[in-house]
C-alpha cells in the first residue's frame, strides 16, 4: 500500500501547526500546537514504518526537537527544570530557535501557595484567577509555573486556559516544588 500522499498531507499539517505557534501570544495555545504537531509527526512515522519506504516521504519539514514518550524525561521542548534558585523554561520559537524564561523560586513558592488556595475553594482555576491574587506578578511567571505543573502532572488542562488538579493529586505546594526540582536538568540548552 502506498501511503506517500497521506504522509505528505500529515507533514503539511505538521508544518501548519508549527507555523501557528508564532502567530499566537497565548501560551496554552502554543503548547497545544506543539503537542499536536508532535502527534501528527508520530502518525506520519508510523505510516513510514508500515512496510513503506522512508524515501516515499514528503518534502522535508521544520524539524521538531527530540521527543520522548511522555515528555516527563525532559526530551522535548518546551523543557522545564530547576537550577540554582530558578525555575527555567526553554521553548521553541516559530523560527526554530530556542528562548528561555526564568522564575525565581521565591516567586514559584508564592504562586504555588495561591494555586493551592484557589484549588481548595474551586475545582477549576484560570491564570487570571491566580493573577488577581498576586498583585504585580508578571503574567509570564504565572504561565511558566502553571505549564511546568502541567508537565509534572500536578495540574491538568480542562479547557481553554482552565486548569484543575492532576489525577490523584492534592493541592500541596511543597510537593509540587519538590516535583519541579525532580525534572531533568537541561541547563545545557541555555549555557
Amino acid at each position: 500500500m502506498d501511503f506517500s500522499q497521506v504522509r505528505q498531507s500529515l507533514r503539511q499539517a505538521e508544518d501548519e501547526l508549527i507555523a501557528l505557534i508564532s502567530r499566537t501570544d497565548d501560551f496554552s495555545e502554543r503548547e497545544q500546537c506543539l503537542e499536536l504537531a508532535k502527534q501528527v509527526r508520530e502518525l506520519a512515522d508510523v505510516l513510514r514504518q508500515d512496510g513503506t519506504s522512508a524515501s516515499d516521504a514528503a518534502s522535508p519539514t521544520t524539524p521538531l526537537p527530540a521527543q520522548g514518550n511522555s515528555g516527563k524525561d525532559g526530551s522535548e521542548l518546551p523543557a522545564y527544570f530547576v537550577r540554582e534558585g530558578f525555575l527555567y523554561k526553554v521553548g521553541l520559537k516559530g523560527d526554530g530557535k530556542t528562548y528561555k524564561k526564568s522564575v525565581p523560586l521565591r516567586d514559584v513558592e508564592s504562586i504555588c501557595d495561591v494555586i493551592s488556595r484557589l484549588l481548595a475553594a474551586s475545582s477549576e482555576i484560570t491564570t487570571s484567577d491566580i493573577k488577581r491574587q498576586l498583585d504585580g506578578m508578571p503574567d509570564y511567571k504565572i504561565q511558566v509555573l502553571v505549564m511546568a505543573l502541567v508537565k509534572t502532572s500536578a495540574l491538568r488542562g480542562v479547557g481553554r486556559g482552565k486548569y484543575a488538579l492532576g489525577s490523584g493529586t492534592q493541592p500541596r505546594p511543597k510537593a509540587w516544588i519538590r516535583d519541579l526540582g525532580n525534572l531533568p536538568d537541561r541547563f545545557y540548552l541555555i549555557a
